[in-house]
């Protein structure tokens, strides 16, 4: 309520009332801090595509984005700049940027590491960071192979059912409490493929979930015990390797799911690598974290384990496989390499093409001419493959003679069913053209057959048959001349 006591003061009251009336409103749309979110990181051997995603600027535009990431992991740093954030590295480029997604390619110094990430952005207010996520660095120039291993569900029944079941929606896996003598274990067992390249570290990574909600500032840690023996060589090994994985938690979100990684050294024993064909054993246990680390509160759920080697046939190297994403890429990447084939046998492929399509025509038409060019094709096949054998066959190999033998039995086959079919064109009493077949017959499958000339051949043969038969029911005595 406002009293007009004066003029002068009829116009205070009037500026009064509009600035409390318009302070909610200022409020409403007072500047805040920008949101900004990150998404998994895509690894190429030693770089990383780093993604992030500016999902509200908070006021107006921001005048910087980027990203922060290392070796370890941090809780989010606040509103402070990314070279103070406690991560190793750190990114941003300034401009005005509004909602939408970005990305950086990370150059990476270390293999066989776990790196944590965040995107972050700027504006008037200060910094804001988006939830850590996390990606491993297999070693350089490595192809892997990814297998999961076979649960032993032995030690389970025996402890009746001891680690216990856990469901998540549609997901099942097995809850961990921290070990202690209880049986709180899991047991995995796989055959050490051949594909394996021998000569590089295994790696293991494991899927997990909290079982609570709150758990932020809390932290697990799992041992991952392993063993390989060779069988009938070795004898079963009562010693092990360990490995340890540890993760401080910065979510309170139940069932928040993480991908935790371990090596398994495959020179660890010495004098006893590992090798192709080895029984590789795993145990997982849930251990406490130890130090200043608080442990979680509840149980960690185990959803999935997987290992994965590195390949060490054809398809182990990079550079020809991983950028190639559709099967004639692969084959015009080994032609223009010579590892398929080299530059002369681009010859031996088009003698090839060029006798296999003319004998495709030849099978399926009635010209002679047509037939002998199909069989000399061959044999001009036969002729350059003689001092020419393909990339990767030895000249006089079994391969090799294989190749000869097959082109001239073609030629031969090719030229005598032309021979064979004897084609003869005369005309007979109706106008139209007959086909006759004499001397050599060589019997060939029917989708070899021309289709026209075997249809006026069955015509043919009905009207003979049906002349013979009425010429018996007007004359049964008679033979026909």
């Amino acid at each position: 309520m406002f009293t007009r006591i004066k003029r002068k003061g009829y116009w205070v009251s009037i500026i009064v009332a509009a600035v409390v009336l318009l302070l909610p409103i200022g409020t409403a749309f007072a500047a805040s801090s920008p949101i900004v979110i990150s998404y998994n990181a895509e690894v190429d051997s030693l770089t990383a595509t780093l993604n992030g995603n500016i999902t509200a600027t908070g006021n107006g535009t921001n005048d910087e984005r980027g990203f922060v990431w290392g070796y370890y992991s941090f809780s989010n740093p606040g509103n402070v700049a990314p070279a103070i954030s406690g991560y190793d590295y750190n990114w941003t480029e300034a401009g005005s940027f509004n909602t939408g997604a970005f990305d950086y390619l990370a150059t990476l110094e270390t293999a066989l590491s776990s790196y944590y990430f965040r995107a972050c952005a700027h504006n008037d207010l200060g910094w804001a960071y988006s939830d850590e996520l996390n990606f491993f660095i297999g070693e350089a120039d490595k192809v892997y192979l990814e297998f999961r291993p076979d649960l032993d569900e032995t030690r389970i029944r025996g402890n009746v059912g001891i680690p216990s079941d856990a469901q998540i929606g549609i997901y099942n896996g097995y809850s961990l409490p921290i070990w202690n003598s209880n049986d709180e274990e899991l047991y995995f067992l796989m055959c050490v493929p051949d594909r394996w390249d021998g000569e590089s570290h295994i790696l293991i990574h494991v899927i997990t979930a909290l079982a609570n909600a709150n758990e932020s500032g809390n932290s697990y840690q799992l041992e991952v015990t392993w063993e390989h023996e060779t069988p009938n060589e070795d004898f079963v090994p009562v010693t092990n390797n360990q490995a340890y994985v540890t993760r401080t938690i910065y979510s309170n979100t139940q069932y928040e799911s993480y991908m935790d990684w371990a090596i398994v050294l495959y020179n660890a024993d010495v004098g006893d690598d590992v090798e192709p064909d080895d029984q590789l054993t795993f145990r997982f246990r849930r251990i406490a974290a130890g130090g200043q680390l608080k442990d979680l509160d509840g149980e960690l759920i185990i959803l999935s384990t997987h290992v994965l080697f590195a390949r060490g046939d054809l398809l182990g190297d990079p550079d020809s496989i991983v950028t190639i994403t559709t099967f004639p890429g692969l084959i015009d990447d080994l032609i223009a390499d010579e590892t398929l084939i080299g530059g002369i046998d681009m010859i031996f492929l088009g003698m090839l093409a060029f006798a296999g399509i003319m004998s495709f025509l030849a099978f399926r038409t009635a010209f002679f001419g047509l037939k002998l060019i199909a069989g000399m094709s061959w044999f001009m096949f036969f002729i350059y493959i003689q001092g020419n054998p393909p990339t990767g066959v030895a000249e006089g190999s079994g391969t090799h003679t294989a190749l000869m033998v097959i082109s001239i039995g073609m030629g031969l086959m090719i030229v005598l069913a032309g021979l064979g079919r004897g084609i003869e064109q005369t005309k007979d009493r109706t106008g139209a053209f007959s086909v006759k077949s004499e001397g050599f017959h060589l019997k060939l499958p029917g989708f070899m057959k021309d289709q026209e000339v075997a249809t006026r051949q069955r015509r043919q043969q009905n009207v003979e048959e049906y002349r013979e038969q009425f010429h018996r029911a007007l004359h049964p005595s008679r033979k026909r001349k």
